[in-house]
């Protein structure tokens, strides 16, 4: 396994992401050791709790269940809309006379949170072909029938493999698995701290501070959302604003 195992920081001028995480991995990390203590005995919860490249990525407490983070979709789809691109084309081919403060602010957070994204993507890409080749090497053992063989060692010839990622290819698919959802979370949590730091650290302040038997309860229950849930509502309500400025000043 690689020794990378930091996670890019998040954008000032918040705290470290030590004090952001508490000392605590995410809920996806506890997700994946749930599911393989199930699926494979061998594998002791203390291993799996200890293991530092996973733990080290985690920008979230461990009882952070995903409908607890905030909803940062308008910032997501604004910055794939055709709007924002052709903007951003055009400031590149000239210079505006005038100061765009909120469009440039926008487009650094982006910038800024773009690793997360990325390593999510990438990992999901290489838990998806992994996933996909073991089912069809596992079908091609329990095929009978020639013509069904050929199909599936045909299918199999042209799975295309994603690029090899020093880091993450070498990788057990479900460390793959809970990567990818750990850098969403953290892509999340990028965007709503780089737009809005302060209310965004009380968000994760909140988190640090819950009852950790409650969060889960909750999860458990589907009722993740209700956990910290003004502090998240006051996060999106900003990146609701954020955005609106943004699509104000691209169309003036």
């Amino acid at each position: 396994m690689a020794t990378k195992v930091s996670p890019p920081p998040l954008p000032p001028p918040a705290s470290t992401a030590d004090e952001e995480r508490g000392g605590q991995e995410s809920f996806f990390l506890q997700k994946f050791i749930a599911q393989n203590s199930q699926t494979d005995p061998s594998k002791s919860k203390q291993m799996l709790y200890t293991n530092a490249y996973l733990q080290t990525q985690c920008l979230v407490p461990l009882t952070t269940p995903e409908q607890a983070l905030p909803d940062v979709k308008p910032m997501i789809s604004l910055s794939e809309s055709d709007l924002y691109n052709d903007m951003n084309q055009q400031q590149q081919q000239q210079q505006q006379g005038e100061s765009r403060t909120a469009l440039q602010d926008f487009r650094n957070s982006i910038a800024r949170c773009a690793n997360y994204k990325q390593t999510s993507e990438i990992n999901t890409k290489i838990f998806q072909f992994k996933t996909r080749r073991w089912k069809l090497k596992h079908m091609l053992k329990s095929a009978t029938d020639a013509h069904q063989k050929d199909l599936i060692e045909t299918q199999l010839a042209q799975l295309e493999e994603p690029p090899y990622h020093e880091e993450y290819s070498d990788l057990k698919v479900m460390q793959n698995y809970t990567l990818a959802g750990i850098h969403k979370a953290n892509h999340r949590i990028c965007l709503s701290h780089s737009a809005c730091p302060k209310l965004t650290k009380q968000l994760l302040q909140c988190y640090r501070a819950m009852d950790p038997n409650v969060g889960q309860a909750l999860a458990k229950q589907g009722l993740g959302n209700l956990i910290c849930m003004e502090e998240r509502e006051a996060v999106e309500r900003c990146v609701g604003n954020g955005v609106q400025r943004v699509v104000k000043e691209i169309l003036t």
